[in-house]
């Protein structure tokens, strides 16, 4: 859940910093007249249901839609997709007035990097990477090992032997 507020405060930052000249297609207005924030949420293999980064952007862009009113568009990346892929991704949202990009996952990296520096109007947060470079782009990284720390502190105070096992998913 942590994560998922990162997410949509990365993405309502970014919406705060965008411009509101008419100029921009950020400026299309609802009902009311005040200008609606629009996120184009671009999400790495697995999408909503992953059980893991993807969702947890969801849940902060379905806060965010729900509490302010942002208006959102959706795209999933698939397995195996070539970096064009990704990169027509990211600009079909900015096609479809999408002025505020969030793509979830360090493998959209080079394609942030190229299609923020064509877009120098609209704004990026690129998750779980800081190898996007560009005036107009954030990178949202956390620090995993701190809260890795408190798990294994967690279970040594637990632990009855004082022995505790670990199974990690990376090679180290």
């Amino acid at each position: 859940m942590k994560m998922a507020v990162v997410v949509a405060a990365g993405s309502l930052a970014l919406a705060a910093c965008s411009s509101s000249s008419s100029t921009t297609p950020a400026a299309s207005t609802g009902a009311s007249g005040a200008a609606q924030i629009k996120v184009g949420m671009a999400y790495d293999v697995g999408g909503r249901g992953d059980q893991s980064f993807n969702d947890a952007a969801a849940a902060g862009l379905d806060k965010a839609a729900k509490e302010l009113g942002v208006v959102s568009k959706e795209a999933s990346a698939s397995n195996g997709e070539a970096e064009s892929a990704r990169e027509e991704r990211l600009q079909q949202l900015i096609d479809a007035g999408y002025t505020n990009i969030v793509a979830v996952g360090f493998a959209y990296a080079p394609s942030v990097t190229k299609v923020a520096k064509a877009n120098p109007k609209v704004k990026f947060a690129l998750v779980d990477s800081t190898d996007a470079k560009g005036d107009n782009i954030e990178n949202i990284t956390f620090a995993e090992h701190e809260g890795s720390f408190l798990v294994g502190a967690a279970a040594a105070l637990k632990s009855k032997t004082g022995n505790v096992g670990f199974v990690g998913g990376v090679e180290i």
